[in-house]
C-alpha cells in the first residue's frame, strides 16, 4: 500500500496540472432522469432556472416521441456539440399573458469560488433552433457571488461580464457557434447565469423565418459545453539571485495551455512552463499562457541579479565626504562594516566621512546570495605650517626692505597688496612702500596628490617716515680723528651732494651713492687740494624729495 501511495504522489509531481473546468456538468450529460417535457433543465443537475420561465433539457436517452431527444426535437434538428445532451432557452420572445420581454436563463453553481484578480477563460456554444423567427447577438454570461432569482419572466436586471459581440453573429442553425471571453474576478463569485439580459428594444436581432412554436417574435437557442477555466499564467515571484547563478521560472505546466516567454536570450526554452533563466543583469521576463481555444493571459517576473560594488578607491582631505556604493536593487539587503564615519549602514549608497584612512566593506544579500566588496578611502591630514611675513619695521620713504622667511617646499606664496613689491609670489620679496602698509602673506598647500589646499597667513606692518638726513654745520679736517669729515648717512640710493665756496665755485661733488647710501667730504676739492678755512654752501639732491641746501663751516 505504501508503495502505491508513493507512486501516486510521484506521478502527480511529474505530471502536468490539468486546466480544470469549474462548471459542473458542463455539457449537461449527467442527468437524474431523461427529459420528456418542456422546462426540465433541472434534470441536468445542478443546472436550474433563475426565474419563473422554463428552460428546456434535451438528452438522447429520451424517447424521440417526447420531442426532447436529439438530434430531432420540437425545435428542429441539432446534434450535441459533445456527448449526448444539451440545454435550450428562449432568449427573446413576446409571450401573451406572461411578458412582452419573455426570457429564459440557465444557472449553475461553480465547483469553487473565483479568486480575486485572477483571470478565467470563458467559453460556451450555442446553435440557433430551426424554428426561431429571429436570431440575436446578445447572449451573455453573468457571474455573481450569490444565486439570483426573479419571480417573473422578464429580462434579469444585470449586466453580463461576458457577452457575444456583433462581430460574431449567432445565425447558424446547423453548426455550433462559440461565445468566449476573459473574466477577471472581483473575488468570491460562485454562480453563473446564461441568457439575454437586454430587453427586446435593445436586442440586436436578425430575421430568420416565421416561428411555429407558439410565440411570435421568438428566438430559441441550444446551449452546450459551458466552460470556466482558471487561466493561471504564473511567471513566478520576483526574486534575486547571485550574478552567475541560474533560476527556474514559472510553475508546473497545465494540460491544454501553451506557454510563450519573451525577453532576452537567457532562457533555456521559451515555449515551456518552467524554463531555466541565467540573466547577467536584472531582467523582467514576460510569460503568455494561452488556453486551447484562444484565451491568453500575460504575467511577468523580475529577476534581480545581485552584484555588489562598494565604489572606487579615493583620496580626500580630512573633514571632506565622499559617496560610496551603487544604486540599490529590489529585494536586496545591504550592510556596511565598519559603521564609523558613515551616514547609514544599511543602504546600498551612503556618505562616508572617515576621520582616518578606512576600508569599508559592503555586503549584499538576497535569497541565499551573499556578496562582498571593499572600498579604500585615504584621508589626508591637515598640517598647518609655521610661517612669518617678517618683523614690524619703520623705514624711510623710498627705502627698500626684505620681508618673509625661508621658502617651505610644497606651498605656493601670495603677498597682498601687490604694489611696491618686487615679487608677489616669492617667499622673501623686497618692498619699497612710500606710505605705511600692512603686508599679508598667504601660503597654500600644493604638495599632496589630492589638493587639500591647506592655508596659513601672517601679516607685517611697515611704517614709512619722511626721514630727512642729519646735516652737521661745522667740521675740522685736521687729522686728529675728531670731526675730521663732513658726513651724511642713510641717504636713499642715487642721492648726490654738491659743495660750493663763497664765490659759488663747485669744489666737490659726491660719488654715486647707489651702494653705500652715505656721503663723506674730507675738506678737499675734487682734485684733492685742501680747501681753506671758511664757510661753504652745499646742495643735497635726494630722489623723489625736495632738494636740501645749507652752509657748512670748515675750520683748520
Amino acid at each position: 500500500m505504501k508503495k502505491i501511495i508513493l507512486f501516486i504522489i510521484f506521478y502527480s509531481i511529474l505530471s502536468p496540472i490539468k486546466a480544470q473546468n469549474l462548471v459542473p456538468n458542463p455539457s449537461f450529460e449527467d442527468t437524474v432522469a431523461c427529459p420528456n417535457n418542456q422546462g426540465q433543465l433541472n434534470f441536468a443537475t445542478p443546472w436550474i432556472s433563475p426565474s419563473n420561465s422554463s428552460p428546456d433539457y434535451f438528452n438522447s436517452c429520451s424517447n424521440t416521441s417526447t420531442g426532447f431527444s436529439l438530434p430531432f426535437n420540437h425545435f428542429g434538428f441539432q446534434t450535441a456539440h459533445s456527448g449526448n445532451a444539451y440545454a435550450g432557452i428562449i432568449v427573446m420572445a413576446i409571450a401573451p399573458g406572461l411578458s412582452n420581454n419573455y426570457r429564459e436563463y440557465t444557472q449553475t453553481i461553480l465547483d469553487t469560488l473565483l479568486i480575486k484578480d485572477e483571470t478565467y477563460c470563458i467559453t460556451f456554444y450555442v446553435s440557433l433552433a430551426d424554428t426561431s423567427e429571429f436570431a440575436i447577438n446578445n447572449i451573455g454570461m453573468y457571474f455573481s457571488t450569490n444565486s439570483i432569482f426573479a419571480n417573473n419572466y422578464d429580462p434579469l436586471p444585470y449586466i453580463p461580464q461576458i457577452e457575444n459581440t456583433n462581430f460574431n453573429p449567432l445565425i447558424n442553425n446547423n453548426v455550433w457557434t462559440k461565445i468566449s471571453g476573459i473574466f477577471v474576478a472581483n473575488g468570491n463569485e460562485q454562480y453563473l447565469t446564461i441568457g439575454n439580459f437586454k430587453d427586446n428594444s435593445s436586442s440586436d436581432t436578425i430575421y430568420n423565418h416565421p416561428t411555429n412554436i407558439g410565440f411570435p417574435l421568438s428566438s430559441y437557442y441550444y446551449l452546450d459545453d459551458v466552460s470556466v477555466i482558471h487561466l493561471d499564467a504564473d511567471a513566478g515571484k520576483d526574486t534575486a539571485i547571485c550574478k552567475g547563478s541560474t533560476i527556474v521560472l514559472g510553475r508546473p505546466s497545465a494540460s491544454g495551455i501553451s506557454y510563450s516567454w519573451q525577453s532576452s536570450n537567457t532562457l533555456s526554452d521559451t515555449s515551456i512552463a518552467q524554463p531555466t533563466a541565467n540573466p547577467t543583469v536584472t531582467t523582467t521576463y514576460y510569460l503568455t499562457a494561452t488556453l486551447a481555444g484562444g484565451c491568453s493571459k500575460l504575467d511577468t517576473v523580475t529577476i534581480t541579479v545581485v552584484d555588489v560594488n562598494a565604489g572606487t578607491d579615493s583620496t580626500f582631505c580630512e573633514g571632506d565626504s565622499v559617496l560610496i556604493g551603487t544604486n540599490p536593487l529590489l529585494n536586496v539587503n545591504y550592510t556596511w562594516q565598519p559603521t564609523l564615519g558613515l551616514g547609514t549602514s544599511n543602504a546600498s549608497q551612503t556618505m562616508a566621512t572617515p576621520i582616518t584612512s578606512t576600508s569599508y566593506t559592503l555586503t549584499a544579500s538576497a535569497n541565499g546570495c551573499v556578496l562582498n566588496d571593499t572600498v579604500s578611502l585615504t584621508v589626508l591630514q591637515y598640517q598647518t605650517p609655521t610661517i612669518s611675513a617678517g618683523t614690524t619695521a619703520t623705514i624711510c620713504s623710498g627705502d627698500t626692505l626684505q620681508l618673509g622667511s625661508n621658502y617651505i617646499n610644497g606651498y605656493s606664496y601670495i603677498w597682498l597688496p601687490n604694489s611696491a613689491i618686487n615679487n608677489t609670489t616669492a617667499a622673501s620679496p623686497f618692498v619699497f612702500p612710500n606710505q605705511s602698509t600692512l603686508y599679508t602673506l598667504t601660503i597654500q598647500d600644493t604638495g599632496s596628490v589630492y589638493q587639500c589646499k591647506n592655508t596659513a597667513s601672517d601679516s607685517v606692518w611697515i611704517n614709512v617716515e619722511a626721514c630727512d638726513p642729519y646735516l652737521p654745520n661745522v667740521f675740522t679736517p685736521n687729522n686728529d680723528e675728531k670731526n675730521d669729515v663732513f658726513e651724511i648717512t642713510d641717504l636713499p640710493l642715487k642721492s648726490n651732494i654738491h659743495i660750493y665756496n663763497r664765490w659759488g665755485v663747485l669744489v666737490w661733488t659726491s660719488p654715486a651713492l647707489s651702494i653705500t647710501g652715505k656721503a663723506v667730504w674730507d675738506g678737499r676739492t675734487t682734485a684733492g687740494i685742501e680747501c681753506i678755512t671758511g664757510v661753504y654752501y652745499y646742495v643735497l639732491e635726494i630722489p623723489s624729495k625736495k632738494t636740501i641746501t645749507g652752509y657748512i663751516e670748515l675750520i683748520r
